[in-house]
């Protein structure tokens, strides 16, 4: 089981990672969104495009990133209780729920901001829900790769 879990964990954090990716580079163009919603750098069409591209897969990829951040909660307790809770195990379920917390509160606000919001509507409405979905995107990238690397540094090796 202890293997098992040395396996499934780095595969669905860079299942996640690779989902990411995706998603922040179909968002490249509208990145300067994240920081000021009302930037002239992003013309309001691409916004729009972007908008609408995003609006098709809202009720796809969200439950399953849920479930795979899940899964790998699980699994990451598993792996703590299989190893007798070593201080290795602990820190990499630590930075993986401390970096998953802040996306945790954010996740609802953002996917909402997108999906309740027409692409045609108005415009600051369509720039401030990009803008948050993309810092969403990018915030959950970075807690699975961290906690990828983390996990590598300190479990992986003595699994």
């Amino acid at each position: 089981m202890t293997h098992l879990t040395a396996t499934f964990i780095p595969t669905l954090l860079a299942f996640a990672c690779g989902i990411f990716i995706v998603l922040s580079l179909v968002e490249k163009p509208v990145w300067r969104l994240m920081w000021n919603p009302q930037t002239q750098d992003v013309p309001d069409e691409t916004a729009r495009l972007i908008h609408a591209a995003l609006k098709r897969v809202v009720h796809l990829l969200p439950p399953i990133m849920m479930t795979t951040m899940a899964s790998i909660l699980l699994l990451l307790l598993a792996q703590a209780w299989l190893a007798d809770f070593s201080w290795q195990t602990i820190a990499v379920l630590v930075v993986f729920v401390g970096s998953m917390a802040g996306v945790v509160a954010a996740l609802k606000k953002g996917i909402d901001g997108l999906d309740r919001a027409p692409s045609d509507g108005a415009i600051t409405t369509v720039r401030a829900g990009l803008g948050a979905v993309a810092r969403l995107h990018h915030q959950s990238l970075l807690a699975a790769a961290v906690t990828l690397i983390v996990h590598y540094a300190l479990v992986a090796p003595g699994a």
